[in-house]
Parts: structure tokens; C-alpha cells; sequence
């Protein structure tokens, strides 16, 4: 069986991933993918035709799980937990944000990242082109920070976290007319109201009358 057959871009990517860990993006070649894999170098060509698709499948691998279910019904608080799912997963690898910036991920989990977070914005009361525009702002700001800070999680981060989304938060509602901000609020209410009690019916009830009995001559 040639390499190539018992090969899957998946296991390509995740060991591409690592390879960024021990090298770090400038250094990180194809050459040294197929070498940590132990396989031919046209092997992993077969699965990215070179580094910019390799680094656009990287990126769109990083962002997995950013927006998995349950999400909260809030679009605030939902944004928040994306976003923040987007910063750990940034810095969970080494050169992280800058490989989302330098990459041009088209695949699934990219559209799904977008989506969630257009869907929040949509929820507040922009329209589909606000939404879209904010949804690409927060991914923007999210990768900003974690290029600035590095790898590695603290408490001062967490800090500029919560400040950056609260402002972007800020700003969506203030782009939205009162009118959307009420239905929207007003749609939140009637999904967190619970359902009415079960009422139970007198026993018989619902039951056709019995027919009446034919009048009799006497």
C-alpha cells in the first residue's frame, strides 16, 4: 500500500499543528510536515497543493468547537462565549492568531465561526450586513489581542478580554434602532418563559354525548 493511500488530510493538519508548536510559522515548511509524518513529500502535496492551502486548513482546524453547542439564548452573552472560545483556541498554539491572519480559511468551521457570530449580532437587531461586518470585527479584534499577547492565558488578559467585548457589545446595541432592540428583547422573553401548566380535563370530558333515544308512542 503506497503512503498516500493510508494517508488523510487530518492527519496531515494535525500534524501540521504540532509542527507549528516546535517551529513556529516562518519556519514551518512542507518538507517538515512530511518529515514529522515520516511519508514522501509529494504525500502531503496530494492533500495541500502548498503552504498557503495547508495554512488556510490549519487555521480553519484551529477554530474547531469555537461556536459547538449550547450556546446562551442572550446574543450578549453568546458573543462573549464564542469570542472567548476564539481566544483560547488562538493561543492554544504556538503563532496561532497570526496564522488566522495570514491564512484565508474557506472551510467549514470558518463559515460556522461566522455564522454564530453573525446570528448573535442578527438577534440584537442589525441587518444582515451590520451583522456580517460585526461578526468579522469581533473575529479582528479577538486575534489582535492574542498576537499582541503571545501564548499563554493570564489574569491581565482576561482583563483587556472582557473590556474589548463589552465595548464591541456596546457598540452593536448602539447601532440598533430601539424599535429591533425591543423585539429582540421581547423575543428573548417568550424563549425563557415556561411552558403553562398541564391542565387535566374533568374525566369524560371531551366524549361525544350519547345519542339521543328515539321518542316513543305511548
Amino acid at each position: 500500500m503506497s503512503q498516500r493511500a493510508g494517508m488523510t488530510t487530518d492527519r496531515i493538519v494535525a500534524a501540521a499543528l504540532d509542527e507549528l508548536d516546535d517551529s513556529g510559522l516562518d519556519a514551518l515548511t512542507m518538507r517538515r510536515v512530511a518529515t514529522r509524518l515520516g511519508v514522501q513529500l509529494n504525500t502531503v502535496y496530494w492533500h495541500a497543493t502548498g503552504k498557503p492551502a495547508l495554512l488556510d486548513l490549519m487555521a480553519d482546524a484551529l477554530l474547531t468547537g469555537c461556536d459547538r453547542p449550547p450556546l446562551p439564548p442572550a446574543w450578549p452573552d453568546r458573543l462573549r462565549v464564542i469570542a472567548t472560545r476564539l481566544h483560547d483556541a488562538l493561543l492554544s498554539r504556538r503563532d496561532g492568531a497570526r496564522l488566522l491572519e495570514v491564512a484565508h480559511p474557506d472551510g467549514p468551521r470558518w463559515h460556522s465561526l461566522i455564522e454564530s457570530l453573525a446570528g448573535a449580532a442578527t438577534t440584537a437587531g442589525l441587518d444582515r450586513t451590520g451583522a456580517a461586518t460585526a461578526a468579522r470585527l469581533v473575529v479582528h479584534a479577538v486575534t489582535g489581542m492574542v498576537r499582541d499577547h503571545g501564548l499563554g492565558r493570564t489574569t491581565v488578559d482576561d482583563v483587556r478580554l472582557t473590556f474589548a467585548l463589552d465595548v464591541l457589545v456596546d457598540g452593536i446595541a448602539a447601532r440598533v434602532p430601539a424599535s429591533a432592540a425591543q423585539r429582540a428583547d421581547d423575543d428573548l422573553a417568550r424563549r425563557l418563559r415556561p411552558p403553562p401548566p398541564a391542565t387535566r380535563r374533568p374525566r369524560g370530558s371531551g366524549r361525544p354525548p350519547p345519542p339521543a333515544r328515539p321518542a316513543t308512542e305511548d
